[in-house]
């Protein structure tokens, strides 16, 4: 029987999926448009340091992979023998010679051939690592961005219905100010206590909004300022406003969070098995296999030819 807790999982990983096909494409949107859902996402990608850092990090195990392949430079040497030492002149003396020669090392074994190996597994490791970050940058905007609209969207239905309330104190007084009106002081003072209340419920939800917004700002800030330079309006513009719709979340395999019958233990293990963060770990684990053939080469013998 799944948990509640592995049932979570899969919920926030089939909205992983949902989300990463809104992000497939650049979004084109206007300085003064609102800040929507897919373009928050999309900047919070092309910003995140950590995914440029790691493409750069592949980058170099990828050129050591290569370097690895190759076999050792070669040694030269250069040598002096039978010289006078006094007058160092190579006609005083018959036996004075000039040696010149090189070396040429050959790695043990498959030594060079598994050290590639070694590094490129390692090296196919960090698209999955990027792909499961994006993914993780994905959830952690959209819950920012959501719990802004949450905000924006509640005071703006407060505001809708101030007035009524409003209103609501202004018959209370008038009502009490008659000698002929039947509205009692606890009323006039209840209705006066909703009005404080909303306020307070506004206020509330204001900085609320305001602290949901400054850290959605530290994902899609200006981190690459000359290469993202276009977007540097849409952020100090919309940093305050959300766009007022809601994003269209599809659902892929909807059925295994919907279903009342349970869940497919091994369709379950089919999902996490492509799990972006489990194919790192294969790589991994791949690249220390190669690793334990490559200490073996160490009991064979290493080979070199010299000529002078």
């Amino acid at each position: 029987m799944i948990g509640r807790y592995l049932l979570c999982i899969l919920w926030g990983a089939v909205l992983l999926v949902g989300f990463q096909s809104a992000t497939a494409q650049a979004p084109n949107q206007a300085s003064d448009d609102p800040l929507s859902l897919t373009t928050a996402i999309y900047l919070a990608e092309k910003n995140d340091p950590w995914l440029k850092g790691n493409q750069f990090s592949q980058n170099e195990i990828e050129s050591l992979a290569i370097a690895a392949e190759q076999l050792p430079d070669p040694q030269m040497s250069l040598g002096l023998m039978g010289i006078a030492a006094d007058t160092f002149d190579f006609r005083q003396e018959g036996m004075s010679q000039l040696a010149v020669g090189i070396s040429q090392m050959f790695p043990r074994g498959d030594t060079r051939e598994l050290s590639k190996k070694r590094l490129n597994s390692l090296a196919q490791q960090y698209p999955h690592q990027r792909q499961n970050r994006t993914a993780e940058l994905t959830v952690q905007v959209s819950q920012l961005w959501l719990s802004a609209f949450q905000a924006q969207e509640s005071i703006r239905l407060i505001n809708e219905d101030r007035a009524l309330f409003e209103y609501l104190v202004d018959v209370a007084e008038a009502s009490y100010a008659t000698a002929s009106g039947q509205t009692r002081q606890q009323d006039l003072i209840r209705a006066q206590l909703e009005l404080t209340r909303l306020d307070d419920r506004l206020m509330a939800l204001q900085q609320t909004k305001e602290q949901t917004t400054n850290q959605l700002n530290q994902y899609i800030s200006n981190y690459m300022t000359n290469q993202f330079s276009r977007f540097n309006a849409t952020v100090k513009q919309t940093s305050q406003t959300v766009s007022s719709q809601l994003p269209h979340i599809v659902l892929l395999d909807k059925h295994l969070v919907v279903d009342s019958g349970g869940i497919d233990k091994n369709r379950l293990y089919q999902i996490f098995s492509v799990h972006p963060a489990v194919k790192a770990i294969q790589q991994r684990i791949e690249a220390t296999q190669h690793g334990i053939e490559l200490a073996r080469q160490k009991y064979k013998p290493a080979w070199g030819v010299n000529a002078s």
